[in-house]
Order: structure tokens, then C-alpha cells, then sequence
């Protein structure tokens, strides 16, 4: 379920509810506005729109990078932006898992201390070892990867660790931004594959960003980002 609409549904049902949203990058005149955004829990989305429509800005919301200037985000009944910095980001690395563009892994850092980093910053007591080689099958890996620094892998092998370290605490709401930008098509549609039979298993939530319209075709749910935010003047910078 998504809906702009004003009728107040069952909050237990949600992952996402976004209410009066307004926020402004430092020294910007354009704000970014939402004013209502539910998301039922369990759904895959597809959120696309072109370069600069919103679809980072929402992506970093939703996941309490940036904190709005004004309203409410609720994830899973938890509002985030009440959160100190501290519990924001506590609260992303156990309920959160996120896979960025670039892939944001540390270069240097081996495939298993990559994973390692997002169970530590959780918090977390689970086996890390014995999580990866569950996730090894399903993503296609060897286990000889696992002691390799993330700078000896190919593009196709770091998006593969990006999933694995995104699921290693068991995420309630995935947040995926542009990550198939630099695959052709069939490595494309492999790695689609794979990160849906991953929400699968974990039964997580899942918002996928990109401009890329080929890839409407693996979500039941498509929805501009115009239709849930817009971009405003905002010539004093500030709300």
C-alpha cells in the first residue's frame, strides 16, 4: 500500500509514514516538501523519477541521514527524526539496511571486516562468519572472498557485498539507490535476481531508486517520486 491520501491508516501496518516534510540542504533556496507518504510493510517499490527529482533526498530521509527541517518520519512506528544522532543511527544500522550507489565499502578492509563493521555498529551478537556462508550460496560467491580486500573484487562481486552487509542484522526496510548504473543488462537483471530472493528470505520492505525505467518489470508497485514530493523556492533558506 502506498497512498497521498488523508485517511489515517492502521499504523502497525506501516513501514513508512511520512507526514509535513519539508527539508533544505545548508545554503539551498530549494526545499524539498512531503506531506504524506504510507507505505505498507512488506512491499517492493519501485521509485523513479529523473536526476534531481527527489529520490536521494528521500532515500537519505527515510533512512535518518539527513533530518528534515519540519514534520514526521515513522519507520516501522519509530520516529526517527525524534531521535538523537546517536539513536538515529543506532536505529539504522539494527532496523535499516542500506546499499548505496557507490557502494560506500572500505576499500582496504577485507570482505569479512566490511560486514563485520554494520553487525558492530548494530550492536549486534549474531554470528557474523556463520551469516556470510548462508548468504554465499544465494549471492553467488565463493567463500575464498571472504578474506579479500574489497579493492581486489570486481563491480559485480563489491554490489554483492553491498547486499550481504545490508541483510547481516536482518533489515525490516531495504533502501537501494541507483545501484545497477554501471552493469550491462544481464548483470543487470542478475543482481535484481538476487536482491529480490534476499527481501524474500528476510521478508524485509524494499525501496528501489533509479531513473532506470528497464527495470519496472521486477516490481508490482512503480511510483514516480513527483507524485510524493515536490521542490520549492525557498529563497530565505529556511522553512
Amino acid at each position: 500500500m502506498t497512498t497521498v491520501s488523508q485517511e489515517t491508516p492502521n499504523a502497525e501496518s506501516l513501514a513508512v509514514a511520512m507526514r509535513n516534510v519539508s527539508f533544505s540542504y545548508p545554503s539551498s533556496k530549494s526545499l524539498f516538501s512531503c506531506n504524506q507518504w504510507d507505505l505498507a510493510k512488506g512491499e517492493r517499490i519501485f521509485l523513479h523519477g529523473a536526476s534531481g527529482s527527489g529520490k536521494s533526498t528521500m532515500l537519505n530521509l527515510l533512512a535518518g541521514i539527513s533530518k528534515p527541517t519540519a514534520g514526521e518520519i515513522k519507520i516501522n512506528g519509530t520516529h526517527i527524526n525524534g531521535l538523537s544522532q546517536s539513536k538515529r543511527d543506532r536505529f539504522r544500522a539494527q532496523h535499516i539496511g542500506v546499499v548505496f550507489q557507490q557502494f560506500n565499502l572500505v576499500p582496504y578492509l577485507s570482505v569479512l571486516q566490511n560486514v563485520q563493521l554494520a553487525a558492530y555498529f548494530a550492536k549486534s551478537s549474531i554470528d557474523v562468519m556463520g551469516k556470510i556462508k548462508e548468504m554465499l550460496a544465494l549471492l553467488k560467491l565463493s567463500e575464498a572472498v571472504i578474506d579479500k580486500p574489497v579493492s581486489d573484487l570486481s563491480v559485480g562481486q563489491r554490489q554483492r557485498v553491498a547486499i550481504m552487509r545490508a541483510f547481516i542484522n536482518t533489515p525490516d526496510l531495504l533502501l537501494v539507490d541507483e545501484p545497477t548504473s554501471s552493469l550491462d543488462a544481464n548483470a543487470r537483471d542478475g543482481f535484481m535476481r538476487m536482491l529480490m530472493a534476499m527481501c524474500d528470505r528476510n521478508n524485509a520492505t524494499l525501496i528501489f531508486v533509479s531513473h532506470d525505467e528497464a527495470l519496472r518489470e521486477h516490481f508490482s508497485l512503480h511510483v514516480p517520486v513527483s507524485s510524493l514530493c515536490s521542490w520549492s523556492s525557498n529563497v530565505e533558506g529556511k522553512v
